[in-house]
């Protein structure tokens, strides 16, 4: 009897914590994030101290390419490979890949993206001066780096269709549709149908079973925002709010739906991110995000052959967030400094270099948590001043514990936090030791101009890393990197 009860007790007491811990769940606020900063300082190879180029992260490597190296002139064309962290490993190892014949020219303030194993290249200046660049004229061309075979090539869009501008300074983004279905196995016919008489009589071999891998550089869309390019005249330089994309599989151009601005002298600095169906850029002189839901459609084998079908928008760019919503959107950085082209041929001064450069990153916390991360690698103010990390809260995954949580605090008339600005205001050091507001460094970004950004991997989803750029006291590659990580 005494053994029932106590039972009875330890079910109850289990119980009263599991609802405990729902109560905190959902009441725990999901807003502001904090953020733990882990140096990167254990490279001293010259090649890895640039700006102005690009990294990109696959497989748990970052990829830097192009940009300007410590001395100020343009890097060369090699690839350098930075093997990062991990929990296991607390070290950094490093390779470079020499240029080969395919590899593409020297370059600066270009822009890369990655689908899968690929990296994309496109677009970027022939002259390390970033206030006077140089587009290469390339007709369109896209370079594509395969980190599997640490190969170059490259893809030449068809030229009856249009091309865009050569750009410097633009954005991008991807995704891997439209993706056709793995092909089944010419050696098994069986394993595509579902028809009874052709089940297989005997135990087939895996092998021949395995549907045929998808071959690369024969799907997904690439997305290029923004950026400046040479005018009519190929004299004068503009701001640019032209969208392209181009179809990797037709080898095509096309145009996009452009996000609203409010003057040209708004799009120095733009940026712009992928989350599932959405684009989304925030244009910080207007302090306004926008979104454009896309229809995603793949390759579907048909018995008259494939139909392809690319992401499309099924509307116009929208506000977010939506105008009843409370929100603090980050602060515009770029109004005491900004001048276009036109007022810095004058001036002798502002332009790109004065204006804020900040990358837009999707991360997710875990639990189905997505938000977008907004880190400025520029500030106005003193060099020492540091840049805020700003996150906006996304839509949780489908039936994740995250929209659960957002269920039922939209039951309650709370608050879910979607569509809402915050700042990131605790930082803490490797040792988790929450760093005071006097320390120097507190935040990060310290005048970093030209600093690279990039999404950490699938198993680091709330992870970023920023790596070169020019820091506080001038030098390029000042500080080399840090990872960020979010929770």
């Amino acid at each position: 009897m005494a053994g029932e009860a106590t039972g009875i007790f330890h079910g109850v007491g289990s119980l009263i914590e599991g609802a405990a811990a729902a109560f905190k769940g959902i009441y725990h606020p999901s807003l502001p994030l904090t953020a733990k900063i882990r140096p990167i300082n254990d490279l001293t190879v010259e090649g890895v101290q640039k700006a102005w180029g690009t990294v990109s992260i696959v497989g748990g490597r970052a990829y830097l390419f192009g940009g300007v190296d410590s001395v100020g002139n343009l890097a060369s064309n090699s690839m350098h490979i930075i093997h990062l962290p991990t929990t296991d490993v607390e070290s950094t190892d490093y390779e470079e890949l020499p240029a080969s014949a395919s590899s593409p020219p020297s370059r600066c303030v270009h822009t890369a993206t990655v689908i899968d194993s690929q990296i994309y290249v496109y677009g970027g200046s022939s002259s390390a001066d970033i206030n006077s660049p140089k587009p290469i004229d390339e007709n369109g061309r896209v370079w594509v780096f395969d980190t599997q075979s640490n190969t170059w090539s490259s893809l030449l869009p068809d030229h009856n269709t249009p091309i865009p501008r050569t750009p410097v300074f633009a954005v991008s983004s991807s995704t891997s549709f439209p993706k056709p279905q793995e092909k089944p196995s010419d050696e098994n016919p069986h394993c595509s149908s579902a028809r009874a008489d052709l089940l297989p009589k005997h135990d087939l071999d895996p092998l021949a079973t395995m549907p045929e891998p998808v071959e690369v550089n024969t799907y997904g869309s690439l997305f290029i925002y923004g950026g400046q390019h040479m005018a009519e005249d190929s004299s004068l330089q503009t701001n640019s709010n032209d969208m392209w994309i181009f179809d990797i599989s037709s080898r095509t151009w096309s145009r996009f739906p452009s996000p609203p601005h409010s003057s040209p002298s708004t799009l120095s600095s733009p940026n712009l991110a992928l989350v599932d169906n959405k684009l989304y850029t925030y244009i910080a002189p207007d302090a306004q995000t926008y979104a454009l839901e896309l229809d995603m459609r793949s390759i579907v084998f048909e018995a008259d052959g494939p139909g392809e079908f690319g992401p499309s928008p099924l509307g116009p760019w929208t506000a977010i967030p939506a105008p009843d919503a409370t929100s603090s959107p980050p602060p515009d950085h770029t109004a005491s400094t900004h001048s276009s082209n036109e007022e810095k041929a004058d001036s002798g001064g502002g332009g790109k270099e004065d204006a804020t450069e900040a990358s837009l990153v999707p991360i997710t916390t875990g639990q189905g948590r997505n938000y977008l991360v907004l880190i400025s690698t520029t500030t106005t103010g003193a060099d020492t001043e540091p840049s805020p990390i700003y996150t906006l809260q996304l839509a949780p995954t489908s039936k994740s514990s995250a929209s659960l949580k957002d269920s039922a605090r939209s039951a309650m008339h709370k608050s879910t936090n979607r569509d809402v600005w915050a700042q990131v205001t605790h930082y803490y050091n490797n040792q988790n030791v929450l760093r005071q507001e006097s320390q120097a460094g507190r935040e990060v970004g310290v005048r970093r101009r030209g600093g690279m950004v990039a999404k950490m991997g699938t198993m680091d989803g709330g992870a970023v890393l920023v790596w070169g750029g020019v820091g506080g006291r001038g030098e390029v590659g000042d500080g080399v990197g840090f990872i960020v990580d979010f929770e």
